[in-house]
């Protein structure tokens, strides 16, 4: 009798995504609150989703599941401007000692909600590596959706 190893099947979408995005946003909602004022998550069909704000050039050369990248945020609204600024610093510092792709803000505006309404961030940054590619992007970014198990 020969015997086997399991091992599950792993998928990037349908249930498997979900479940991971709700562990994701739980951690980091518990997180958020505790010690930090808000976090962001970054996700896309290759990578799933990654805590903390992350984009690159090289990204949107790959294939086109990245460049529908989703970005929401956990805790407090005023301060996610700051943190993709302080993101897009730390690229620049990074490409500057060596690194090959490199982050320059354009702007962030934060729209509060109005009646109901919404609140989101609207951040464009340009994105470019040394091998000439430049990318300028502009991405909404709502508040994650949290489960019906949290509270």
């Amino acid at each position: 009798m020969t015997c086997c190893v399991i091992t599950p099947e792993i998928k990037t979408s349908g249930v498997y995504m979900k479940t991971l995005l709700l562990l994701a946003l739980f951690s980091t909602s518990l997180l958020a609150q505790a010690k930090y004022d808000v976090l962001i998550i970054t996700s896309d069909n290759t990578f799933g989703p990654v805590i903390g704000f992350t984009d690159s050039s090289f990204n949107y050369k790959e294939n086109d599941s990245v460049k529908e990248r989703k970005f929401c945020y956990s805790g407090n609204i005023s301060k996610v401007c700051k943190k993709i600024e302080d993101f897009a610093y730390n690229m620049s510092m990074e490409y500057g000692q060596g690194n090959h792709d490199n982050m320059k803000m354009i702007s962030c505006e934060t729209t509060y909600g109005d009646h109901g309404s919404d609140e989101f961030v609207t951040a464009s940054y340009e994105l470019s590596d040394d091998y000439g590619s430049e990318f300028t992007v502009t991405r909404k970014i709502s508040a994650c959706t949290k489960s019906r198990f949290s509270k």
